[in-house]
């Protein structure tokens, strides 16, 4: 089940109380509009221009296979223990 935003709820409550006041079925109509203003709430868009994601995963993983292609079973838990830490520290 998706997790609405605050700002989505409040927009909820508010076409309910509407209709409630009306004493009357919102229509289909009704209905759809407050749908797309919930679609069209703002979001935060950060995008990167000429970002590949498939290329880059996959940079990615050759990059890391490269790196524990002779390792053992416990280098290899060793090696993602510290990346984790690492990444962790950058947050």
């Amino acid at each position: 089940m998706r997790e609405e935003s605050p700002t989505a709820l409040k927009v909820q409550r508010q076409f309910e109380m509407q209709s409630n006041s009306d004493k009357k079925e919102p229509s289909v109509n009704s209905l759809l509009v407050h749908q797309k203003k919930l679609l069209q709430m703002k979001t935060n868009k950060n995008i990167i221009k000429d970002f590949k994601a498939v290329k880059f995963m996959r940079e990615v993983r050759d990059s890391i296979s490269n790196d524990i292609k002779d390792m053992t079973f416990e280098e290899i838990k060793k090696y993602f223990e510290e990346r984790r830490k690492i990444k962790l520290s950058a947050k």
